[in-house]
């Protein structure tokens, strides 16, 4: 006696499908499967000259009062300020005059002197050897945004642009 519906097992489409269950998870993690030799991670981008130019410290006449960071200013910190760069970008100064370098943190707005590019706190302006003439030459280099910089509306300056100038 034969049956109305042939079996499952002799439908082609039923062995097709069959094998399509087990290749596509084998085909899956083959494909993940990529040797981390193969994958190349982007390299760290150069940092980028900004400007050269006269640099002058400030301190003691602020230490204690909000920055436009919202920060605390401390004048023996390494912070800076800076009249277009994000709050909280990290910048490499360079004093032309004995190579000293230090790497400041952006949490102010300045310089409001003619021809200054930078106004560096007390604390980093030591580190480059200028308390005693109160102004060098030197050359920044933006780095990247700092992530614990807060301002004052107590959000991270890491959600501003990122893009550095």
């Amino acid at each position: 006696m034969t049956e109305p519906f042939p079996s499952s097992r002799d439908l082609p489409a039923e062995r097709s499908c069959r094998w399509l269950f087990f290749l596509l998870p084998l085909l899956f993690l083959t494909a993940c499967s990529i040797p981390p030799s193969i994958v190349k991670l982007p390299s760290p981008p150069e940092p980028r000259l900004i400007q050269t130019g006269i640099a002058s410290w400030y301190g003691p006449g602020f230490h204690g009062k909000p920055t436009a960071s919202g920060t605390i200013y401390d004048q023996n910190d390494l912070t800076a300020a800076h009249q277009t760069l994000p709050l909280g970008s990290r910048v490499m100064v360079t004093n032309l005059n004995n190579g000293n370098a230090t790497e400041v943190t952006i949490t102010d707005r300045g310089p409001f002197a003619k021809g200054r590019i930078i106004d560096l706190s007390y604390g980093a302006g030591r580190s480059l050897g200028m308390i005693g003439p109160g102004t060098i030459s030197i050359t920044p280099f933006s780095w990247a945004l700092s992530r614990n910089v807060k301002t004052r509306n107590n959000s991270a300056t890491a959600s501003q642009n990122p893009m550095r100038t």
